[in-house]
């Protein structure tokens, strides 16, 4: 699970947060465990399913980009290609 820093409660060290906070990535197949069960699991809300298919989850590339932009102890990396103030253009997407 990705994690970010949060504010300091302590004024010294910044505390650790999860990045998707209430969210807990699992890998099943659905031929093997329906959908159901995982839904009515003690503690799960549903499952994630806007533009993925359920069948097949999300997109492995998005779990290996998440991935690729941690370091060692779990912490997101920032992306070093942009700059502050710098002119972005959203091309697709709900924004």
């Amino acid at each position: 699970m990705p994690l970010c820093s949060s504010p300091p409660l302590d004024g010294k060290t910044p505390a650790a947060k999860p990045l998707f906070p209430g969210y807990l990535f699992v890998c099943f197949d659905p031929l093997k465990m329906s959908i159901t069960t995982v839904n009515s699991t003690f503690g799960v809300s549903s499952i994630v399913t806007i533009g993925c298919d359920v069948q097949r989850g999300l997109p492995p590339k998005l779990i290996e980009g998440l991935r690729a932009r941690c370091d060692q102890q779990g912490y997101i990396l920032p992306l070093n290609d942009l700059k502050v103030k710098e002119a972005v253009r959203i091309t697709a997407g709900p924004f």
